[in-house]
């Protein structure tokens, strides 16, 4: 296999990491505009008049912080569009692995390109070039990914406000 072969394949698979990154991000946004439109039919359903208006503290609480959950996961799916380079601090004893997009993006140009081994008379400008990418792609990746990764948790923490306060709701709906 030849070292353009190899950085291909590379390419190819950060490219793809990044379309799945890409995919991930706009599947919460569309799992939180459903959310978002299931709390309002249950609030709408627990309190059709505006007489009744959240019983309690806690529920007003839960309710609103759930919502604010929402939209910060929303948010920072959407931020992820415009992604920031930030250069990653290696792990001391971690053994970087040049096929891996995570490890990729932690590295500089000459980095990779020692990897591959193209100090040589052989390198070329298209390999120069196909690395260049691969990184961009790869800290892209990272980037994309670890905001998928905090708007989860902050769609988690408001399923959860929200069964609080459903839980609530129908708790003080029966007294």
């Amino acid at each position: 296999m030849t070292i353009t072969e190899k950085l291909d394949g590379t390419y190819l698979k950060s490219s793809d990491m990044l379309k799945y990154s890409e995919a991930k991000n706009l599947s919460i946004i569309a799992i939180n505009s459903a959310i978002f439109i299931l709390y309002t039919t249950v609030f709408k359903f627990l309190y059709p008049e505006t007489s009744l208006f959240l019983n309690s503290n806690f529920q007003k609480t839960s309710y609103f912080l759930a919502i604010a959950f929402i939209f910060l996961s929303s948010a920072f799916s959407l931020f992820a569009i415009i992604p920031k380079y930030v250069r990653e601090k290696k792990y001391i004893g971690h053994k970087m692995n040049s096929l891996f997009y995570a490890d990729i993006s932690k590295m500089e140009e000459n980095e990779l390109l020692n990897i591959y081994k193209l100090y040589s008379q052989n390198e070329t400008t298209y390999h120069k070039d196909l690395i260049k990418s691969i990184l961009a792609i790869s800290k892209i990746a990272v980037s994309k990914n670890n905001k998928f990764l905090f708007s989860c948790v902050a769609s988690t923490l408001s399923i959860f406000l929200f069964f609080l306060f459903y839980i609530n709701s129908i708790f003080h709906f029966f007294l």
